[in-house]
């Protein structure tokens, strides 16, 4: 399973290569709906996984679990990543495609389609399940040491612990003894906002041979947990 192999390789990192940003951390979830075994399929793997009690669920909560998971900050991870494939002897090109097919003299043996928006706008792709979603983060200085995430079937509101502030996002609402809803209360380091690629229909992770390039499509992957990268390429 995609999930669990890169579970794996990031908590070997988090062990073996602090430098990269990885770091294990308490997690908890919280649910405004019922949960069935298949939605937590990932409760046979996840280190300290349990059921939290319901003197500890916010208002509305109909369940929660907590467990030990990992985090990372992009900008520190993908620079490491980045020096370590080039030591490795990775050669990294930047260009631009209008089609796959505009790669073919690349000499490779395999392309993978990782390309994030790409699908929407290559010519040889143009997936129609494809489609930007708008995101904003605020980033504060707090001292909440854990992950916190909650799924009332429409958004998820979430806490994620960086190197100097956390993500915060509606959090008022499910930890008002920790985050104030008075924005005067906060030592704000700053804002993201951004554009996301989402695919509607789901990853897509497929081969095929097209134009004469073999070609692994590999898109599609959610953008706000668990996302499967590593386990990705490893299927």
């Amino acid at each position: 399973m995609m999930q669990r192999d890169t579970f794996a390789v990031l908590w070997r990192l988090a062990i073996r290569h602090p430098e990269s940003s990885v770091k294990m951390i308490p997690m908890e979830e919280i649910f405004d709906d019922e949960r069935t075994d298949d939605d937590l399929w990932y409760k046979d793997y996840m280190p300290n996984f349990q059921f939290l009690p319901k003197d500890r669920l916010p208002s509305g909560a109909k369940g929660g679990i907590t467990y030990t998971t990992i985090v990372l900050d992009p900008g520190i991870f993908l620079p490491w990543l980045k020096r370590n494939l080039e030591s490795s002897g990775v050669d990294f090109k930047r260009m631009t495609l209008h089609s796959l097919s505009d790669a073919y003299h690349l000499g490779h043996d395999i392309l993978i389609n990782a390309t994030g928006a790409g699908p929407i706008y290559l010519d040889d792709i143009q997936d129609d399940n494809m489609e930007l979603l708008k995101g904003q983060i605020m980033i504060i200085k707090s001292d909440y040491k854990k992950c916190f995430m909650r799924d009332d079937g429409k958004n998820y509101t979430y806490v994620i612990p960086r190197l100097d502030g956390k993500i915060v996002r509606r959090i008022h609402r499910s930890l008002p003894e920790r985050f104030s809803i008075d924005l005067s209360d906060y030592d704000i380091v700053g804002h993201n906002v951004c554009i996301r690629p989402y695919r509607s229909s789901g990853m897509r992770i497929e081969n095929e041979v097209k134009d004469g390039q073999k070609i692994v499509h590999a898109y599609g992957t959610s953008c706000i947990v668990r996302t499967p990268l590593i386990g990705t390429i490893e299927g």
